[in-house]
């Protein structure tokens, strides 16, 4: 069979396009786009005669091998793309295809239909832990800021599928908190409320289709509303974010598509219009007050686009009470983050004008954690009681 016949020149191209992820692995003469969302290659253990007799040995060398090889970040994108476009099928086990092309993170579905609802007295107890310390920090001229960021399955609850729907819908944990905090007369800041009120009024994308978070334009109404509360409950004036420009574009920025990159597809699912702000912030001069902030992911689109710094006099994020983020680490001029473990976080709270403790649905559980923030504080402040 020459290369002169039609079946040779065949055989060739196949050969040679079988061969080219064995001779990028060796030459790697081109390299391929990074896969988001994907757990790093595992690294080469040393040989023993344990890991050999049970086997981990070539398992880790045959998942490597497979890891390695060779446009395998291209190879699976064009697999997730034909997926997607011929059988809408998505290769992304916490990611869940809603209607109209509208993607949601499946915890927050669970959380939307009470999956782990953790009782109306545990609850009630949570909620009474709050208020108790948010009495006690007001007594000591500080206030305690407890707010909810938005869930997007309320936001878009109409786009859930219908086989994750259940209906009636069972109470969920933000349902319980909001209630009881709510007869506990105990102060926050609901954006999931908030964001709900504003979604058709809004000529503005405040949570995307292809996101989880809140949009950058979402961030930034976000920010203004929390320094106006902050200002009326320590009765001062603070720096104001002022809108100097808009940009709209269907070409969309982290945190807008953070759900969408996940999916490594070959081309976007939907084209949305979004709105990209540029900012300044006025009054300076203004009061500045020293905060820290306790919460989620959400929190560090604040830090992304400058809130903490213009407007406070200095700040501290502690996400999920493990690390330490300050303006020094953030920028490098100090290595970071601190561990919570190590630091003297009851310092920083009696140097504080004020603490935001702000967390979605999802994390709300996260309040009775031994570990947590609440659990601490409220050790501190009542050592005597459970």
């Amino acid at each position: 069979m020459g290369l002169k016949t039609a079946r040779g020149r065949l055989f060739l191209l196949l050969a040679i396009i079988i061969s080219l992820p064995l001779l990028n692995y060796n030459f790697n003469f081109i390299e391929s786009g990074k896969l988001e969302g994907v757990s790093p290659k595992a690294e080469l253990t040393p040989f023993s005669l344990k890991s050999w007799w049970d086997g981990t040995f070539q398992q880790q060398r045959n998942t490597l091998m497979n890891d390695s090889i060779g446009f395998r970040p291209d190879l699976v994108r064009m697999n997730n793309q034909l997926d997607y476009s011929l059988f809408s099928k998505i290769n992304a086990s916490s990611i869940v295809l809603g209607k109209d092309q509208y993607l949601f993170e499946r915890t927050y579905l669970d959380e939307y239909n009470g999956v782990g609802y953790m009782g109306d007295s545990t609850i009630i107890k949570v909620c009474t832990k709050l208020k108790r310390v948010q009495d006690t920090l007001a007594k000591l001229g500080k206030t305690f800021v407890v707010a909810y960021s938005p869930s997007k399955a309320y936001f878009f609850s109409e786009k859930i599928p219908d086989y994750l729907r259940r209906l009636p819908r069972p109470k969920s944990n933000y349902d319980g908190f909001k209630h009881f905090g709510d007869s506990l007369k105990l102060k926050l800041l609901d954006y999931n409320e908030m964001f709900k009120s504003m979604r058709d009024t809004s000529k503005q994308v405040l949570m995307s289709r292809q996101g989880i978070h809140w949009s950058k334009y979402g961030g930034v109404v976000a920010a203004d509303s929390m320094i106006k509360y902050i200002e009326r409950e320590r009765d001062i004036s603070m720096p104001h974010i002022k809108i100097v420009n808009l940009k709209r574009t269907d070409t969309a920025q982290m945190p807008d598509n953070d759900l969408a990159q996940i999916l490594n597809l070959i081309y976007p699912m939907h084209k949305e219009v979004l709105t990209y702000p540029d900012c300044e912030y006025v009054g300076k001069d203004a009061t500045k007050p020293k905060v820290i902030y306790i919460g989620d992911s959400f929190l560090w689109l604040w830090i992304g686009n400058h809130l903490m710094e213009e407007t406070n006099k200095d700040w501290e994020f502690w996400p999920h009470f493990h690390e330490v983020w300050t303006l020094r680490t953030i920028t490098g001029k100090e290595n970071g983050p601190r561990l919570m473990e190590n630091y003297d976080w009851k310092g920083s709270v009696e140097k504080a004008d004020c603490i935001v403790f702000m967390f979605t649905a999802i994390n709300l559980r996260g309040f009775t954690s031994p570990n947590g923030f609440l659990e601490n504080i409220y050790k501190h402040y009542y050592p005597n009681e459970k």
